[in-house]
């Protein structure tokens, strides 16, 4: 069984919505939440959200877990997968 602590430093959880995103990104050794944030669901604000997430996350590869990665999270998806 893999730890999650174990692969990844960071956890970033999202929670989509149609107008915004709520971002929490966690460490994952600890649980403590290191940074949280709401973003307009717009591209250009979520383009800064993925910039956010790898600025915080020291450029490791966090684990990011998207609740409604389909209607409310495609954009935001899609702009995660293109930054690797």
């Amino acid at each position: 069984m893999t730890i999650v602590a174990d692969q990844h430093d960071f956890i970033v959880g999202v929670d989509t919505h149609a107008a915004s995103h709520t971002l929490v990104l966690i460490a994952a050794g600890t649980g403590a939440v290191s940074q949280q944030a709401q973003f307009p669901a717009s591209p250009a604000r979520l383009r800064r959200a993925v910039g956010g997430i790898q600025r915080h996350s020291q450029n490791t590869a966090p684990l990011i877990v998207i609740d409604g990665a389909g209607p409310y999270g495609a954009t935001f998806t899609e702009q995660l997968v293109a930054a690797g």
